[in-house]
């Protein structure tokens, strides 16, 4: 509130109005936390937004192109500036081409009613509601509607942001909007968006914290169709996406080198899982996956031949997931619901990984054993024996290195 309270008293000293707008205010509405503000002035917001910022001690960046600016405040909070502004789209899935407009007219251009909402913030008439399209109505009633019905045509990823609000709110979308969304699929809308722009905002949808019901979703609609025709979830991928919840949530609360916001890639491997590896790959290789994901999820496709490994010693456990990244080993988590498995996953993540030998090359040299490729041989060979719970003492396990030298010899 006081740096809305600001806000509004800068924007009226300029002689400009301002509002807060879209999806903070539709938090507000629901009780839920708001962590950015989104500010939207009618005129020039960069003028404003340099004023707060150096009122507030702020970092600010400005988009002089675009009439944005952003100020990230010393406590890392952030709030952003846009001049209010219409759009028009050249064709389906372009970007929108924008011009200055009013506060209707910003509000018109957004996603859904329940996101076209704004709150006056200059002094005389702070914390008015303006409401154009029924997005108070919409909330209460908890549903999903677009505000008018070239909405998904003009722009697809809002199929993605639909489903994202329906299983995010638990609301679901109101009959004309539902109607519009299959028209579009039917027509194939999401063909029209450059891949790796569409698929930036399906990853959105694979962070919600409700993922599996979101892919399960998009399923029903058959709006996976974009990944490769005819895309559709099997039995094994439902069954896989019911114990996801349950790992990933593990994941948060025992992880703490893990970040969650990778969530995202074990849905991924889930979907993917059963399929040819040259397809999944054709499919990362067109939405431009990262090198460093794309190699964790095509190696999640093989990751069910370890499973029978895990059911043997720890050491054979261990080394059979040593190579593997902590996504695809909380994939294979959610993969089995053999108890003795999921043991011995949770022991590699917990404990195995993060175990290191108090001993290194310079150590054997000094033994006299000959350096070349038997160090390596010999310090896994010692690692191995500190994870069946040997050698934890530096003595130990220069003893163990001594004596598997004289093994090689």
């Amino acid at each position: 509130l006081s740096i809305l309270r600001r806000v509004g008293r800068q924007a009226e000293g300029a002689g400009l109005r301002a509002y807060v707008v879209g999806g903070c205010v539709r938090d507000l509405i629901l009780k839920r936390k708001v962590l950015d503000l989104d500010v939207v002035i009618e005129g020039d917001a960069i003028v404003v937004a340099r004023k707060f910022s150096s009122d507030r001690a702020g970092t600010l960046t400005v988009y002089p192109q675009f009439g944005t600016a952003t100020v990230l405040l010393p406590d890392g909070r952030a709030v952003d500036f846009a001049s209010a502004r219409r759009e028009s789209y050249l064709h389906p899935g372009a970007l929108p081409v924008v011009v200055k407009g009013n506060i209707k007219e910003d509000l018109f251009r957004r996603d859904f009613t329940i996101n076209a909402m704004a709150v006056a913030i200059n002094p005389k008439h702070f914390g008015s509601l303006l409401d154009y399209y029924g997005g108070f109505d919409d909330l209460k009633s908890q549903r999903i509607r677009v505000l008018h019905g070239q909405s998904f045509v003009d722009d697809p990823t809002r199929i993605l942001r639909a489903v994202r609000f329906e299983e995010r709110f638990r609301f679901r979308m109101e009959p004309a909007t539902l109607r519009l969304l299959r028209e579009s699929l039917k027509r194939k809308a999401p063909a029209t968006v450059k891949p790796q722009r569409y698929f930036e905002e399906f990853k959105k949808n694979l962070k919600e914290d409700r993922a599996p019901e979101n892919l399960r979703r998009l399923s029903r609609l058959k709006a996976l169709d974009f990944l490769e025709p005819s895309f559709k979830l099997e039995q094994r991928h439902r069954r896989l996406l019911r114990e996801a919840p349950q790992t990933l949530l593990w994941a948060d609360k025992h992880l703490i080198d893990w970040p969650s916001q990778n969530a995202w890639l074990v849905c991924l491997m889930i979907i993917f899982d059963g399929i040819a590896p040259a397809r999944v790959a054709r499919v990362l290789e067109k939405f431009a996956v990262a090198n460093t994901d794309r190699k964790k999820i095509i190696g999640s496709l093989s990751c069910g031949n370890i499973l029978v490994k895990l059911a043997l010693s720890r050491r054979e456990a261990f080394k059979a997931m040593r190579p593997l990244s902590v996504e695809e080993i909380l994939f294979l988590r959610a993969k089995t619901l053999n108890v003795s498995a999921r043991m011995r996953i949770q022991e590699h993540l917990l404990e195995w990984r993060h175990l290191k030998l108090q001993i290194n090359g310079d150590d054997l040299k000094r033994l006299g054993i000959p350096s070349g490729k038997n160090y390596k041989i010999i310090l896994d060979e010692v690692l191995y024996a500190l994870v069946e719970g040997c050698c934890s003492s530096k003595s130990d396990q220069l003893a163990r290195a001594r004596d598997l030298c004289q093994q090689h010899q």
